[in-house]
């Protein structure tokens, strides 16, 4: 990653230096009360939001969301973005809200390339470039996905258990089974408990017809995180294979409660096909 500006740093340093610099003049030069500090400062912050109103707006967009505010979040983000917003965390984290709860994959592109343009930071560039992947997924283009996240672990000493799991997943899809195992086992050596790795894990013995193998890695998903729609839709498929029906409702039932979003393996279609299949509440 280039040389670039650190621009929250830099209006950091700025600030610190404003409120010593003011402290300086006002009780040491002028003989005033520290109470005149505050004041002088908030009117600082105003003209800063005025001047910097993108980048503001970015970041209450960033408080609102980290709040759980996501709705209200929304409204500052779009605000921002339509300013041409330099804030970095603010494209990326709404970039990536989009491709994940409607798959808008070329609109969160566009948001987090320019993000991934103009970040100076070394772990936002990962996740960034790692969200990048996903969005070539969404759109089908899973070579470009690969060799996205291929050029990232080559830029980098280490990639986290996020990056592992998610090109583990794109091998699977490519049916490169091996190169799939490969970096879901690297994903568990990062982080034993990282159930994603072990969903992997459990869809590649699944798409080999190892049933046995398959159901013992969802189980070990299900154990670190269970809500895990996945491994509960691909549990429920197996032992509906069994013939074990009230397992499989349990699992499709447990699926069914459970959020989809458009970076999960399966569809709310999937499991409502399922689901309907066994509950016998439905006419």
């Amino acid at each position: 990653m280039g040389k670039k500006l650190d621009l929250p740093k830099i209006w950091r340093n700025c600030t610190l230096v404003f409120l010593i610099v003011t402290c300086i003049v006002v009780v040491f030069m002028l003989d005033l009360s520290a109470w005149y500090i505050t004041p002088i400062f908030l009117v600082y912050l105003i003209l800063n939001a005025i001047a910097f109103n993108s980048y503001f707006l970015g970041s209450l967009g960033n408080f609102y969301f980290v709040s759980g505010k996501t709705k209200k979040a929304f409204k500052y983000y779009e605000k921002a973005i339509s300013k041409k917003t330099k804030n970095v965390s603010a494209l990326y984290a709404y970039g990536t809200e989009i491709l994940k709860e409607s798959g808008r994959a070329d609109e969160a592109l566009t948001h987090l390339e320019r993000a991934r343009k103009i970040n100076a930071k070394v772990n936002m560039d990962k996740n960034i470039r790692l969200a990048i992947s996903s969005c070539y997924w969404v759109k089908g283009d899973i070579d470009r996905a690969i060799n996205t996240l291929e050029s990232l672990k080559s830029d980098y000493s280490y990639v986290n258990a996020h990056v592992y799991t998610t090109l583990g997943y794109f091998y699977i899809l490519k049916e490169d089974f091996d190169k799939a195992m490969e970096y879901s086992k690297k994903a568990i050596d990062d982080n034993n408990e990282h159930s994603a790795a072990w969903d992997n894990i459990g869809q590649i013995y699944f798409r080999q017809k190892n049933f046995e193998d398959a159901k013992a890695a969802f189980l070990k998903a299900l154990k670190y995180r269970e809500n895990m729609v996945d491994s509960l839709y691909y549990l429920g498929v197996i032992y509906e294979n069994e013939g074990n029906s009230d397992k499989a409702f349990e699992y499709f039932s447990k699926a069914k409660k459970c959020n989809v979003s458009t970076l999960n393996t399966i569809t709310k279609e999937q499991i409502m096909e399922k689901y309907t299949k066994y509950d016998d509440t439905i006419e």
